[in-house]
Formats: structure tokens, C-alpha cells, sequence
């Protein structure tokens, strides 16, 4: 998770907390950028305002790493403001309206 609010992160966090699912979290996108480069992860929950990049300048570095090209990012910004900033991630970004949801779609 990717995410510097930690009401947000707490929050995050008991949805996705079942026994099954381990949550790393970061609060800056160089940290996300350098954990996902040093780790394996199955998906990335991300904030996109984070305190030192953009959540979309994240994304475009994901997307430059063949690596990490095809890693799942979920984001649960609002849809028509993802829409119209994201037309060029939208293979890397899925949109969830609901926290609940996430929690939902990621464990399965």
C-alpha cells in the first residue's frame, strides 16, 4: 500500500487484513518505487497524491520496468478524475470506487 495519510492506511488496512494477505506499506512514492523493485508483490494499492510525486508519476515508472510493467494497481480515487488523467495507464490501473470492494477483488 501506498498511501502517506495514516487514517487511510489504518483504514486499508483492516479491510484488506485477512489472515492470507500480508500489507506492505509505504508513504512516499520513491519508497513504493524502491520496494517494488527490491520485493514481490501481488498488487499495488496507491494513493495518488503523495507528498513527493505524483501517484501517476509512480505509475509511469512501473510502467517503464518490464518488470513491473503487468503489476495490478488499484486506486480508489474517483472514476470520472482517474478517467480523464489515466488514459495512458489503463493497463496497469484498476478503479474501485469502493474501499470495500478493493477489500473484495484482492482477496478473492
Amino acid at each position: 500500500m501506498v498511501e502517506d495519510n495514516p487514517g487511510e492506511q489504518l483504514s486499508i488496512r483492516e479491510l484488506l487484513g485477512y489472515n492470507d494477505i500480508d500489507v506492505t506499506v509505504v508513504s512516499t512514492g520513491a519508497e513504493a518505487i524502491q520496494i517494488v523493485n527490491e520485493q514481490s508483490f501481488d498488487c499495488v494499492v496507491l494513493d495518488l497524491r503523495l507528498p513527493d510525486i505524483s501517484g501517476f508519476d509512480v505509475l509511469e515508472r512501473f510502467g517503464d520496468t518490464p518488470a513491473l510493467s503487468d503489476l495490478p494497481v488499484v486506486s480508489s480515487r474517483e472514476k470520472n478524475f482517474l478517467r480523464k488523467r489515466t488514459l495512458a495507464y489503463t493497463r496497469w490501473l484498476a478503479v474501485w470506487s469502493s474501499r470495500c470492494r478493493i477489500a473484495r477483488t484482492i482477496a478473492g
